[in-house]
């Protein structure tokens, strides 16, 4: 069977920002896949707007607190969810969502905190756990260009890389997959300008990809070896938390 890969889909969604201190509904604005979207599904009701806060960090820290409590908009209150870094003169912009029923203790709950995010105690290990959990939640912000289903797919994970008698440590969160897999996935990618003005037709090339998988983030390169087999293989240090 050949392999396919999903296009990531694309969400509109309302975007603010500030005249002085009262936000202003810009218009609406492209909202790229991102895992958290199969948590918060807009099919079940989950509506999610933008907000572009000042550049200026006192100023952006006292309106983060004015809507902190909740945001109404169209009959409906959105809540924080997470926000990007801001580079100056532009502040930070705020993902905001709003669920179908109940306030933010849903938005917890659907995405684990408390359950499956829970910070965990310091140890020998990780002596900074509060790190590892920021890790995290933050994959579940990173923007999905393009899927593959992973049971159509092998992944494995592994010390070392082998050639012959020597050994290859990788420690810096780069893998090896089918070179198919890669294609599959650069096909899926294609992305028409009128989509994402700025970017091009593509935005990946067919022999690598930066990757989210459950625990496992990094990039991965087509191997020769693994072609036409559908195998992924990982080090260690990709997998960020004990997901995989």
């Amino acid at each position: 069977l050949q392999l396919t890969a999903m296009k990531a889909v694309t969400i509109e969604v309302p975007h603010f920002t500030f005249d002085g201190d009262m936000p202003k509904l810009e218009g609406p604005q492209k909202m790229s896949a991102r895992p958290m979207l199969w948590k918060l599904q807009p099919e079940q009701g989950w509506t999610f707007l933008t907000m572009e806060f000042p550049g200026d960090k006192d100023r952006s820290k006292k309106l983060v607190e004015t809507h902190r409590p909740g945001f109404p908009h169209q009959g409906r209150t959105y809540y924080y969810v997470s926000s990007s870094k801001g580079t100056y003169p532009k502040g930070p912009t705020a993902w905001l969502a709003s669920p179908p029923v109940g306030g933010p203790e849903q938005i917890d709950k659907q995405l684990g905190f408390g359950t499956s995010l829970v910070l965990a105690e310091p140890s020998a290990e990780i002596p900074f756990p509060v790190f590892r959990l920021r890790a995290r939640v933050k994959q579940l912000f990173s923007s999905v260009i393009a899927s593959i289903d992973t049971d159509s797919i092998q992944i494995t994970r592994t010390n070392d890389f082998r050639t012959g008698k020597l050994a290859v440590i990788r420690d810096d969160g780069a893998g090896e997959a089918d070179p198919d897999i890669l294609t599959a996935l650069a096909k899926a990618s294609t992305t028409l300008k009128e989509d994402f003005s700025d970017v091009g037709l593509c935005r990946s090339v067919t022999q690598s990809a930066q990757i989210r998988c459950a625990g496992l983030k990094g990039m991965l390169l087509g191997s020769p070896r693994l072609q036409g087999t559908r195998k992924v293989v990982v080090p260690e240090s990709m997998k960020k938390f004990g997901s995989w």
